[in-house]
């Protein structure tokens, strides 16, 4: 069966206008409510976090990384196959002299690292303190290059020379014996005598006091006053096996090391406090301020040194570093500005000056 198509119906001029009224009516409509979405979703965008933001109202701060430690810079000064017995470095830190065992002295270059000067057999030696001589185990004395040796006296070890370089500490072991020696006269004095005298005495920044100590392993520490002619001692009996004591540069304090712990201690022997309960061999700063020194575990070998400083009043202790180990507790030299030491120290084949540097 055949179907025939719809009629078409044609719509008068009336109608085809209404139609179109009501479609421009429906596209206004339209585009009315396009632009409205378009507004509600602009201010709705612009009331959100960014999108580098984030809410952390609901987060936990992540944990903050600690201050890691600088190291200090390192430098291979010496080395050789001889114990090193004694270090001194030259008041303008431009020179180290080292006494090697069976050798005698080196004096060496500490920029250029070369030996300057050799003197045969001599040992313990220091520079005085304006630079212009030596003083070695005898005591010998001698100009600043090792030149035009003198000798003072016979059988003194550990000498020391007096603040203003006039006078030389020794000590004679045979005879047990504490002398100073005047240098432009010869005279030798007889600060006392005691068996066990054992440590390089310590003159106090005014010449006027002396630091001894008597002991077999270690000892304690004593004053001399040298106008009064009296003695004090400054440790206590708990104090054991202390190895190094220091002045303060105002010469009213002293610090030592015992029983792996640092203690102070007035001029007079009074006020005596811990001031920490690590470390060994105590070095004031030059602001009067502050103690460095240097914690190891005694009882291991190969373990790294590590030097520390702590405020007089036992607050602000900071670790400065690990430095190689040492070989003797007492071989470690600080330059005359803080910022760099020298360290003895003893490799499977060989014994090692070294520096480390670091800017305070």
């Amino acid at each position: 069966m055949i179907t025939d198509p719809l009629p078409t119906i044609d719509q008068s001029p009336i109608e085809k206008t209404e139609n179109k009224k009501w479609l421009l009516v429906v596209v206004l409509i339209v585009l009315a409510l396009t632009i409205g979405s378009g507004a509600f979703l602009l201010s709705s965008t612009n009331q959100l976090p960014s999108p580098t933001s984030t809410d952390q109202s609901n987060q936990t701060t992540p944990p903050q990384p600690q201050p890691t430690v600088k190291l200090p810079s390192e430098q291979l000064i010496w080395s050789g196959p001889n114990d090193i017995l004694s270090i001194d470095i030259s008041p303008d830190g431009q020179q180290i002299l080292l006494g090697i065992h069976e050798q005698g002295s080196y004096i060496i270059d500490t920029k250029s690292k070369k030996t300057v000067a050799v003197i045969p057999d001599l040992i313990g030696g220091s520079w005085s303190p304006d630079g212009q001589q030596l003083a070695f185990n005898g005591p010998w004395i001698s100009e600043n290059d090792g030149q035009q040796l003198r000798q003072l006296d016979q059988g003194g070890y550990d000498v020391s020379w007096s603040t203003d370089g006039q006078k030389l500490a020794y000590i004679k072991y045979e005879s047990n014996s504490l002398m100073i020696m005047d240098i432009p006269t010869g005279k030798t004095e007889e600060v006392i005598t005691a068996e066990g005298l054992n440590a390089k005495p310590v003159w106090s920044p005014d010449g006027k006091e002396l630091l001894y100590s008597i002991g077999y392993i270690g000892g304690r520490w004593f004053a001399a006053d040298l106008t009064k002619k009296t003695q004090v001692e400054l440790t206590s009996d708990e104090d054991i096996a202390s190895y190094v004591a220091a002045w303060s540069p105002d010469g009213q304090w002293v610090a030592y090391d015992q029983n792996n712990g640092i203690n102070l201690v007035d001029h007079k022997g009074g006020n005596r406090r811990v001031l920490t309960k690590d470390g060994f061999t105590p070095k004031w700063s030059l602001d009067n301020q502050s103690i460095y020194y240097q914690t190891k575990d005694l009882d291991k070998e190969g373990l790294p040194t590590f030097l520390w400083q702590i405020d007089i009043d036992g607050q602000n202790k900071k670790q400065i570093g690990p430095i190689e180990g040492i070989n003797l507790a007492n071989q470690i030299l600080w330059s005359p500005n803080d910022n760099q030491v020298f360290v003895s120290s003893k490799t499977k084949t060989d014994y090692t000056i070294k520096l480390y540097s670091w800017v305070n």
